[in-house]
């Protein structure tokens, strides 16, 4: 597993550079990265006005509750797969985090940055001195996807998850519909409804919008 580790995160290198471009990248890459530099772009604007607290919030709400909470979820669904394209970008997106964190939280964030320096050639020696992100153009096409088949849709099956009583919510059923428009890459991220919601049965269906049922 290490090695394989490696070999991926060996990658990310050759990807930083092709990063602008993510023309057919899966659109939760395409997403991940949009949200690394939106949040890069908002940080840099924050601490221009001094507002500690609010570049705080934003990198919280971009480490926890995107990288940690959802991309990583939806990566793992393609590691188990054996997929392991997803690597180099989950490294890009912690390398950038690592970068943005660092004035607020320098001791833990030089911590994980040597661990990293470890596995990825070419990052600065220390960072302190790496170069700190400035943000780029976001993907709106991709942030809009995302949100509409999970960030929106997730949410409001838990909700109704916990309304269930405690006894049945093994037996909960979730179905869910996608547009048949939908291109492939879009319909694969509903995997992430059974990912998220802790429902055991799910079932992707042609014929009902989602439902909880028990």
């Amino acid at each position: 597993a290490a090695r394989t580790m490696d070999e991926a995160i060996g990658k990310a290198r050759e990807f930083a550079g092709a990063v602008a471009a993510r023309e057919g990248m899966p659109l939760e890459d395409r997403w991940i990265i949009s949200r690394t530099e939106s949040t890069a772009s908002e940080v840099n604007r924050q601490l221009g006005d001094f507002q500690i607290n609010e570049a705080s919030r934003a990198l919280y709400e971009f480490v926890w509750n995107e990288y940690c909470d959802w991309y990583l979820e939806m990566a793992k669904v393609r590691l188990k797969q054996g997929d392991r394209s997803p690597l180099p970008v989950l490294v890009y997106a912690l390398q950038s985090a690592l970068r943005l964190l660092h004035p607020v939280m320098p001791f833990v964030t030089e911590t994980i940055w040597q661990h990293l320096r470890d596995r990825v050639e070419g990052l600065e020696e220390a960072l302190i001195v790496a170069a700190y992100p400035a943000g780029g153009v976001a993907d709106v096409e991709a942030e809009d996807a995302i949100n509409v088949a999970t960030l929106q849709t997730v949410p409001r099956v838990r909700d109704a998850i916990k309304e269930a009583v405690p006894a049945r919510r093994r037996q909960i059923i979730v179905q869910v519909a996608p547009d048949p428009s939908l291109p492939p890459d879009r319909k694969r991220i509903l995997v992430m409804i059974s990912r998220q919601t802790s429902a055991v049965n799910t079932a992707i269906s042609s014929t009902a919008s989602w439902s909880i049922s028990d």
